[in-house]
């Protein structure tokens, strides 16, 4: 003999309201960073501990940038070099061979850059490689330590 069950009525849920998105995570931060700015309740003591704190002797001169660069060598005498942007539009490499003068390989926008400059008779070569920050096709800043490659014909 079947059973009665108890019927039980299913409420309506409640309409879903999506906020609006933002794609990246750069338009994130930079709201997120201007809503703790500007709360009323915020303190000193609060930005220092998220690291926002605006204060003169946190910031950077441009004088005293530095790009930190690093590199691989690849087949084909080809060299790749990444350098950090810090808010700048363009780094400067240039290249030294056999402690001679450096000479300017490029000035890429992008911070990966492939140098395919040839070798020297076709065989493996060591090269010295340095990095500057462009403002106006102009180098400003301090040069990056140098990194030293051993290229693969």
């Amino acid at each position: 003999m079947a059973s009665n069950y108890p019927t039980v009525e299913l409420l309506a849920l409640p309409a879903l309201i999506k906020p609006e998105i933002k794609t990246g995570i750069v338009p994130r931060n930079e709201e997120l960073y201007n809503f703790l700015k500007r709360h009323p309740n915020r303190t000193d003591e609060a930005l220092a501990d998220l690291g926002i704190a605006d204060t003169p002797s946190a910031s950077i001169s441009p004088g005293d940038l530095v790009p930190a660069i690093n590199g691989k060598p690849m087949i084909n005498d080809v060299v790749e070099l990444k350098y950090n942007k810090q808010g700048q539009k363009a780094c400067r490499f240039e290249l030294r061979r056999g402690g001679g003068d450096w000479v300017k390989v490029g000035d890429p926008t992008e911070s990966t850059f492939i140098d395919e400059t040839p070798s020297i008779d076709g065989k493996p070569e060591k090269r010295e490689y340095r990095g500057v920050y462009l403002k106006g096709n102009k180098p400003f800043g301090q040069y990056s330590q140098i990194l030293t490659i051993y290229t693969t014909p």
